[in-house]
C-alpha cells in the first residue's frame, strides 16, 4: 500500500472520529481531554492534507514523466472490466443495477459513466442513452423508463403496494384528491310524497409527496465483478433498503410533515382501532369474535369487505395457520390458500410482535384497498461518493476508509384514505407469544 493510500485512510478515520465527536458535542458538553482529543483531530487533518498534497504533486510529475518514455497500462483500465455477455435475458430491474453501477464505477475507475457502461453493457444497452442525457458523475435522475422497473418490483415485495388499487402520478409534487365521508341514503315515500335528495357526502384529501432515502454501498473491487452478479447484489440491496422502511411507514409508522400516514393512522383517526384481549391462548370463538369485529369495523361504516386483506405478523399467523378446535380440526384451513375467512392474507414483520408492556402484542389489520391512495412520482434520484461517509445503525462508516463507494436513492410517495373508515386493526393481539 502506497503512502498516499495510507494517509488517505488515515485522514478518512480521523474524519470519522471528528464527526462522531461533533455529533457528541451536540448532546452533551465534551470534557477537557475530549476538546484536546478534537483540536489535535483536525491538525491531523491539516496535515494528512498538506503531505497528501504534496505526494500528489510529485506522482503526477512522474507520470508526465513517465509517459513520455514508456506507456505503461492504468491500473483503473477500463477495459479489465467484464463484459456482458449480449445474448443474457435481463432480469427486471437490471437497467436500474447498470445506471447505479455505471455511477459508481466511474468513481472508481476515473472514467465517464457512459465510457464504463459501454465497455460493460455494450453501445446499444438502453443505460447508454439514459446516461448521456444526465449531468453529472455523482448525482443524476433515473428516467421514468428505468425507475417503472424498479417500482414494479416493490409492488411485489411490500404490503402496501400489493394491496393498493388506487395508485395516483402526482408529478408536481402535490395533489388534492376526492375522499367519501358519507354515502347516499334512501327512503321509501308516499304517493305524492316528495323525496328528501341526499348526496354523497364529499371531502378532499390532499397528497403531498414525502422523501424515502436509502443507503447502500459496493466495494470497488466488485464494480469489475460479473456484470449479471453484481448487478443482481445491486439491485435486490436497493429494493431490501427501500421495502424494509416503507412497509414500517406505511404500515404503522407515525405519519408528519416529513413522513406519510399509515393504516394505523388512518384506522384509529377513524376510531376504528379496538383491544383484541383474547389472551395468549385463546379458543377457536375467542378468535373468531376478534376477526368478526374487524369485519364489523368496515362493514359498519358501508365499507365493502370484498377484496380486503388481513395484514399481520408471522408469529400470528402461525398460530391462526395451526389453530384447531375442539375436535383437533384446522380452524382456518383455507389459509393454506393465503385466505383468512375467505379474504387474502399477507403477512409481514413490519408489523412488530413486541409491542405492548409485556413486549409480546401484535397487531391484526383489515383494510379493503379501494379505500385508499398511493401516490407518487416514477422516477427517482441517485447519488454516489467514494470520500464520505453514511450511517448504518448509529455508527458512521467511512467509504474511503472501507474502499467502497455509496450510493444514495431518493423516492417521493404519500399515502392516504380515500374512505376514512377503509382500515380497522385489533390491537393487544398476544396470539402465539
Amino acid at each position: 500500500m502506497n503512502r498516499i493510500t495510507v494517509l488517505k485512510k488515515m485522514k478518512a478515520e480521523a474524519i470519522v472520529k471528528l464527526e462522531q465527536l461533533s455529533n457528541f458535542r451536540k448532546e452533551k458538553k465534551l470534557s477537557e481531554e475530549q476538546e484536546k482529543e478534537v483540536a489535535d483531530l483536525k491538525e491531523s487533518i491539516k496535515a494528512y492534507n498538506s503531505e497528501i498534497s504534496d505526494l500528489e504533486f510529485i506522482e503526477v510529475e512522474k507520470a508526465a514523466s513517465a509517459e513520455a518514455q514508456i506507456p505503461t497500462p492504468s491500473s483503473k483500465d477500463v477495459s479489465t472490466v467484464e463484459v456482458l455477455d449480449s445474448s443474457l435475458k435481463l432480469e427486471k430491474g437490471f437497467h436500474t443495477a447498470a445506471y447505479i453501477r455505471s455511477l459508481a464505477a466511474a468513481k472508481h475507475l476515473g472514467c465517464s459513466p457512459t465510457e464504463f457502461a459501454t465497455k460493460a453493457y455494450g453501445e446499444n444497452h438502453p443505460v447508454i442513452k439514459t446516461l448521456m442525457a444526465s449531468t453529472g458523475a455523482g448525482a443524476a435522475t433515473v428516467p421514468t423508463n428505468i425507475a417503472k422497473e424498479i417500482i414494479e418490483l416493490l409492488r411485489a415485495k411490500t404490503v402496501i403496494r400489493q394491496m393498493v388499487l388506487n395508485r395516483i402520478g402526482v408529478p408536481n409534487g402535490k395533489l388534492s384528491v376526492p375522499r367519501q365521508t358519507g354515502t347516499v341514503l334512501a327512503e321509501y315515500v308516499g304517493e305524492n310524497t316528495a323525496l328528501n335528495a341526499t348526496d354523497m357526502t364529499i371531502g378532499n384529501a390532499s397528497l403531498d409527496l414525502k422523501k424515502l432515502m436509502a443507503i447502500t454501498s459496493v466495494t470497488k473491487e466488485a464494480l469489475s465483478d460479473s456484470v449479471t452478479g453484481m448487478d443482481r447484489i445491486i439491485r435486490d440491496d436497493l429494493l431490501l433498503a427501500m421495502t424494509t422502511v416503507e412497509d414500517a411507514q406505511l404500515i404503522r409508522g407515525a405519519g408528519s410533515a416529513n413522513a406519510p400516514k399509515s393504516l394505523y393512522d388512518i384506522a384509529v383517526a377513524a376510531g376504528s382501532n379496538f383491544d383484541a384481549a383474547a389472551g395468549t391462548s385463546p379458543t377457536v370463538v375467542a378468535v373468531e369474535a376478534v376477526l368478526r369485529g374487524l369485519i364489523q369495523k368496515l362493514e359498519g361504516s358501508n365499507v365493502s369487505t370484498k377484496g380486503a386483506y388481513f395484514n399481520m405478523n408471522s408469529t400470528v399467523k402461525n398460530f391462526l395457520m395451526f389453530l384447531r378446535d375442539a375436535n383437533g380440526n384446522r380452524a382456518f384451513p383455507e389459509m393454506r390458500d393465503g385466505l383468512l375467512l375467505d379474504k387474502p392474507f399477507l403477512d409481514t414483520e413490519a408489523i412488530p410482535g413486541n409491542l405492548g408492556a409485556g413486549s409480546n402484542e401484535s397487531e391484526i389489520y383489515l383494510s379493503q384497498p379501494t379505500g385508499l391512495y398511493l401516490g407518487e412520482n416514477d422516477s427517482m434520484q441517485i447519488e454516489s461518493t467514494d470520500t464520505g461517509s453514511y450511517q448504518v445503525g448509529g455508527a458512521l462508516v467511512s467509504t474511503f476508509a472501507n474502499d467502497s463507494v455509496a450510493y444514495k436513492i431518493t423516492s417521493r410517495h404519500d399515502f392516504e384514505a380515500r374512505h376514512l373508515k377503509a382500515v380497522a386493526v385489533a390491537e393487544a393481539v398476544q396470539w402465539g407469544n
